[in-house]
């Protein structure tokens, strides 16, 4: 064995108290007389694994990897004065394998040992035998944990080491006789546990110990089989016997540590008797109620065997019809063919017998695991029935595994019945067992050659066919009859297979498999035809194309889901296992009069690309792409109407399983082609994938740049640096020209998309390596111009796209200088629409540097101030002219792109927002004097056709601009100098709405800003005048939007509240509560709320005052309390 390599990671765990003292002091005195002599350094070492100064394994696994190089290099002296040295270093060794409870460092000692010469392999069995019985001496019956320790150590031995074999073979019945107490140890654990996690963790060492046992029993006990005439031997075995028994007839254990039981139980029986009274004993001892009276006679004395017999506390009526099955299972899994082929009844082997049993117990089975279970032992009866069939002549038992014999038939039956079976290990299953049964006919008839014409074969394909495709388990089962009739039988027995097959391909639930049918059939068609045609595989190959690839060529043809599912399952294993069919496709599909030829070449290219087909092709030329498709046919697809398929044509040329690959010219022109083609596509889903594929091209030119600048003194490289060079620039140039003013909205988002990809290529300046190519420095004041002339595009998409483009130009600021002073104008303008284009606006001059951050903030604030004074003198000319809501958004986006353009590491409020300090409490008051002015409409009965004059009458004559233009709409004219403005109740709706939720947004952010801050951004007199905001608005609001939106800002508030720890602030929803509750229980009419559906804000303040506490900080217990109190 060579050692492994080193990939353990975590942390040493060692056992020191379990280290013998012995061999401490005989390596401590081999280390005072090394002095300097050639071994010093591995003492040292070893030293240093015994008593370890590091607790990180990898770096304990770096010493024992030394150790082993000096400890080979030692034991090839042949000096017989060093071999009392080398029993001391492996009984060190032996003492590390044994402490340690990582496996990296057992596998690691295991290996070093298994390498040393043949001549220490009898001091490495018995320093390891010597440490093994100390530690299981040492084992307690109250000390489950080290017991485990010992069954783990055992089971290193175990693992893949034979010298460790060899170490238990020596002392295999001590090593029983632990196992064997330590199983009844942890079964009585088992019954005693007290929670469900104990007894898991006890069953799984059950588990563990059973395997190591069947392990122990099968490598350490070959041809002893002395348990008759070993006292302790015999008890060992007897009492492991009584608490397996107690696992199987216990369902407090899990099915698989039963399952492993069953094994371990007949293993355990075979060492109680002698191979030729082992059926008998296992017949007596397990199944007495087969016949007990036809059995063959033990070779004991009947007074011994009925002593072992009694000592067993083994009664198959008492085990559940699973547990009868796990013994079953046992008996076939660990007795040899010959036990199994010897009769126990007249004319019946113990092989036959168990095929009766298992049949009748799977008839009892009802949950899935046993079910499964069952099918399982069948299977592995199958398999040593065939087994039984190579090894034996007995013409009873191939009569019965013959086709037509019983034994197939019921199996058969059985294999009918369950082919279908929702689980799909049994579908699994199934398969096998059917392939079994056809091999045991084989066996059993002996025609290998003639299998063929064999009538079970055909009766079986033919009833295969007369089932309908939509049976998963049909496709499998005509896999295995390909596998013996051939395809070319296959066909010769219905000769429209390869349509059916792909006919089933048209549902997703059947695909994959019709697919792998699909494959089976082509590829056995076509190693008959090679192997039929003497002189070349040329003429076999065209037989199998033109029987198998038409139908796949016309499914592809339909563009039915059926195509859809072809090119996901079947073309690329078709054409990854028969490369050489690409050019028959191809061929046949430009010959092809269907309209949809192209569509299917286009689809077929693809998947050969991503195979990695035409990598190996010639290269591009003016005519063909990469030969094997006319260049004129790709031009016609990337044209194409239908943008599918000039989007796959795309796809095509830019996808690429190695990412510096070379775009040829031809490429660049197609793609152009497809560009000028295709940049106002209406669809988004296009779009994106139009997105996509110039993302991949820009990759492979930078990659593809990188890789030839280095070539840069080759004129090949430098030829194609200077293609993607004017590609890029043509590419800059292209998507400017599309932004011109009239251009419609999928002309725009397409080129500005183009240009953000440019932008995150190519932003750096020009590089020394690579395409030379500056994103910026190709900007001028006319692409400048209209990127900004994108700012005012009535689509959200695009005017981001537009910003984030100008907020990283490094331009000089007098080029935009004029655009803060437009985007004042616009943020005090009345439409809603422009207080969008002004916030984007702003944002581009703040970060261009056309003002800073702090004076945009005054001067919106002072705006802000002048609307609120006019709002106050009129609503209706506010509505009209000044109507806030404009700066206030605006605000809230600064703030909000101020703090997301910090760096992380920066993003404290105080540091982000220094000049917010002085100005916090002035915008809070102006939110508040806002909602003020615009709640009496909001919080109106009927704020949809309310007008504030409606409830002042006199406030009619002192505006003269009212007139009352019809009965059926309220109108006001607002006289603006020699200008008269349209007022309508609507106008002032929204006005006060869209006032309202900005002002519940931007005080929610403040809140949101002020959260986390060890200097909050919000004194207690500030979060508590926002709470009241909140609780006055969500309490009087008749306008859905208005206390939705500001429910949002009341959770954040809420949130921060409950977990402040000044007493005043936390007590406030407290209090926020006892307002609801007064007000809901309250008769007065002076209250703030009415009992209509409008009153829907309720619900939210109580939702938000509760919700934080429920979910963090109270149980449901103290939830109540908080209400009833």
């Amino acid at each position: 064995m060579k050692p492994k390599a080193n990939r353990a990671t975590g942390s040493l765990d060692m056992r020191q108290d379990l280290v013998d003292g012995v061999v401490r002091l005989q390596l401590k005195d081999l280390l005072t007389k090394a002095n300097e002599s050639d071994d010093s350094t591995l003492l040292v070492k070893l030293s240093q694994c015994l008593n370890p100064s590091t607790s990180q394994l990898a770096e304990y696994m770096k010493i024992l990897s030394q150790i082993s190089t000096s400890l080979k290099k030692y034991c090839d002296c042949t000096d017989v004065t060093c071999e009392g040295s080398i029993t001391v270093y492996i009984s060190v060794l032996a003492e590390i394998h044994s402490a340690v409870t990582r496996n990296p460092v057992r596998r690691m000692i295991s290996s070093t040992l298994q390498n040393l010469p043949q001549r220490c392999h009898s001091v490495v069995i018995q320093q390891f035998s010597s440490c093994l019985q100390r530690y299981m001496n040492k084992t307690s019956g109250d000390d489950p944990d080290h017991r485990r320790h010992v069954i783990d150590l055992i089971a290193s031995y175990l693992e893949n080491w034979p010298l460790g074999e060899c170490v238990l073979a020596a002392i295999n019945k001590p090593v029983l006789a632990y196992l064997s107490v330590s199983v009844a140890t942890f079964v009585r654990a088992c019954c005693e546990a007290e929670s469900p996690t104990a007894l898991t963790n006890l069953t799984q060492s059950c588990h563990v110990i059973l395997k190591n046992t069947i392990a122990v029993l099968q490598k350490c006990f070959h041809g002893n089989r002395s348990a008759g005439t070993d006292s302790l031997h015999h008890d060992a075995v007897v009492g492991l016997n009584n608490a397996v028994f107690d696992i199987l007839s216990n369902s407090i254990f899990t099915t698989n540590c039963q399952s492993v039981a069953g094994m371990t139980l007949i293993a355990a029986l075979k060492l109680m008797s002698d191979s030729e009274n082992m059926v008998s004993m296992i017949m007596k001892t397990l199944l007495p109620h087969c016949s007990p009276g036809h059995l063959p006679s033990i070779n004991k004395p009947v007074q011994d065997v009925n002593e072992e017999l009694s000592n067993c506390r083994i009664h198959w009526n008492q085990l559940s019809t699973y547990c009868q099955l796990c013994v079953c299972h046992g008996i076939l899994a660990m007795l040899d063919i010959d036990s199994l082929v010897s009769e126990v009844l007249p004319h019946t082997t113990l092989l036959d017998l168990m095929f009766t049993e298992i049949m009748k117990l799977q008839k009892s089975l009802v949950d899935s695991y046993s079910i499964l279970a069952a099918s399982r032992t069948l299977t592995l009866w199958t398999h040593t029935a065939k087994q039984a069939l190579q090894l034996s002549t007995q013409n009873n038992l191939r009569s019965l595994l013959s086709g037509q014999g019983s034994v197939s038939k019921h199996i058969l039956d059985y294999v009918w019945e369950n082919w279908e079976h929702a689980i799909e290990g049994m579908r699994y299953q199934m398969k096998i067992i059917f392939e079994n049964v056809i091999e045991m006919h084989i066996l059993a008839t002996g025609k290998e050659h003639r299998i063929s014409n064999d009538s079970f074969i055909l009766d079986l394909f033919h009833q295969l066919m007369t089932n309908s495709w939509h049976i998963r388990s049909k496709y499998s089962f005509l896999i295995t009859m390909v596998t013996y009739l051939g395809s070319a039988g296959v066909l010769e027995l219905h000769p429209t297979m390869p349509q059916d097959v792909l006919s089933a391909m048209e549902e997703q639930t059947t695909a994959p498999y019709a697919s792998d049918l699909y494959e089976k059939l082509l590829q056995s068609h076509k190693e008959q035809m090679k192997q039929m045609t003497s002189e070349s595989s040329c003429h076999g190959d065209d037989t199998w194309q033109q029987v198998w690839l038409p139908p796949v060529l016309e499914v592809l043809n339909s563009r039915k889901l059926g195509s859809t599912l072809l090119v996901q399952y079947l073309l690329p294993r078709l054409l990854k296992n028969n490369p050489e069919s690409l050019d028959y496709i191809i061929g046949s599909l430009h010959t092809s009069s269907n309209e949809n030829h192209l569509s299917a070449m286009i689809t077929c290219l693809k998947v050969a690309r991503s195979q990695g087909l035409l990598a190996q092709r010639p290269c591009d030329n003016s005519e063909t792409w990469h030969g094997v498709i006319q260049v004129s046919l790709l031009k016609q697809a990337v044209c194409h109407k239908d943008s599918q398929i000039s989007i796959q044509a795309l796809s095509l040329i830019c996808d690429s399983s190695k990412s510096t690959e070379v775009f040829s010219s031809v490429d660049f022109h197609l793609i152009k082609l497809f560009l000028k083609c295709n940049t106002k596509n209406q669809s988004a889903a296009s779009r994106h994938c139009i997105n996509s594929n110039v993302k991949k091209i820009l990759s492979r030119i930078q990659e593809g740049g990188l890789v030839l600048w280095k070539q840069r003194h080759k004129e090949e490289a430098k030829v194609q640096l200077t293609l993607y060079k004017e590609f890029v620039e043509w590419l800059y140039n292209f998507a400017f020209n599309n932004l011109y003013c009239d251009a419609c909205y999928p002309r725009r988002a397409t080129a500005l998309s183009i240009l953000t990809l440019l932008q995150d290529a190519f932003t750096t300046k020009a590089k020394k390596e690579g395409v030379e190519f500056s994103f910026w420095s190709q900007w001028t004041s006319v692409h400048v111009q209209s990127i900004l002339e994108c700012l005012t595009d009535s689509y959200v998409g695009n005017r981001e796209m537009a910003r984030k483009l100008l907020v990283n130009v490094p331009t000089i600021p007098d080029k935009i200088s004029h655009l803060y002073k437009i985007g004042l104008d616009l943020a005090n303008g009345s439409r809603p629409q422009d207080s969008v284009i002004a916030a984007n606006i702003l944002s581009v001059a703040c970060h261009c540097g056309a003002v800073t951050a702090k004076d945009a903030f005054t001067d919106l604030l002072n705006d802000l101030k002048e609307q609120i004074n006019e709002a106050k003198i009129s609503l209706l000319q506010a509505a009209a002219s000044s109507p806030m809501y404009g700066l206030l958004y605006c605000i809230r986006v600064l703030l909000k792109d101020k703090i997301a353009n910090q760096p992380a590491s920066a993003r404290s409020i105080l540091c982000v927002f220094s000049f917010m300090k002085n100005s916090t409490e002035e915008l809070i008051q102006l939110c508040l004097d806002a909602a003020s002015v615009v709640s009496p409409v909001v919080c109106n009965t009927s704020p949809e056709g309310y007008l504030p004059v409606d409830d002042d009458k006199g406030a009619s004559v002192s505006l003269e601009c009212l007139v009352f233009k019809n009965s059926a709409d309220d109108v006001s004219d607002v006289d603006e100098g020699s200008n008269s403005v349209t007022v309508t109740p609507q106008m002032v709706l929204v006005c006060c709405w869209v006032t309202m939720k900005e002002v519940s947004l931007l005080l929610g952010q403040l809140t949101q800003m002020s959260k986390g801050q060890s200097s909050p951004l919000l004194a207690s007199p500030q979060m508590t005048k926002i709470g009241r905001f909140f609780m006055d608005l969500l309490m009087q609001a008749r306008h859905r939007g208005a206390f939705e939106l500001s429910y949002n800002g009341f959770e954040q508030l809420c949130n921060q509240l409950w977990r402040n720890s000044d007493k005043v602030l936390n007590s406030l929803p407290r209090q926020w509560l006892q307002v609801l509750l007064s007000e809901i229980s309250s008769d007065s009419e002076n209250s703030q709320l009415c009992a209509t559906r409008r009153s829907a804000g309720i619900p939210f303040a109580f939702q938000e005052c509760l919700f934080p506490v429920h979910s963090k900080f109270m149980t449901s217990d103290h939830l109540i309390q908080v209400e009833v109190d």
